[in-house]
């Protein structure tokens, strides 16, 4: 009787790990800013070069992040500074040359 007991057992996890491994028909995608965004660890220069990151940070690197916005256009992104400055705005994309740049932000952690 312990021995059908074990084998139903047996039975049944194992028809519950194979119902549970079933392979998704779900794609996720990509977003249309996919190749810039992501987490980099980046240095602030002054015009004449010299190195502000040690001296206000206290550290080597800032990390920061780029993400999608919700328009999902290979034109715009987001850049977050997680807070070092405070910093996050939307920045105007150039995915041929992998370069961003913005003017007139608006900063979303600090709006005035």
């Amino acid at each position: 009787m312990k021995n059908i007991k074990n084998v139903l057992l047996i039975a049944l996890i194992s028809s519950i790990a194979i119902v549970s491994c079933k392979k998704s028909d779900y794609d996720a995608g990509s977003t249309a800013t996919q190749a810039m965004s992501g987490d980099w660890f980046v240095k602030i220069y002054t015009e004449d070069m010299t190195d502000l990151t040690p001296d206000y940070w206290g550290v080597d690197y800032l990390k920061v992040t780029t993400y999608n916005t919700a328009a999902n256009v290979p034109t715009e992104m987001f850049f977050d500074d997680l807070k070092s400055w405070p910093l996050k705005c939307k920045v105007q994309v150039t995915p041929a040359s992998l370069t961003f740049q913005t003017s007139d932000f608006v900063d979303n952690y600090y709006k005035e």
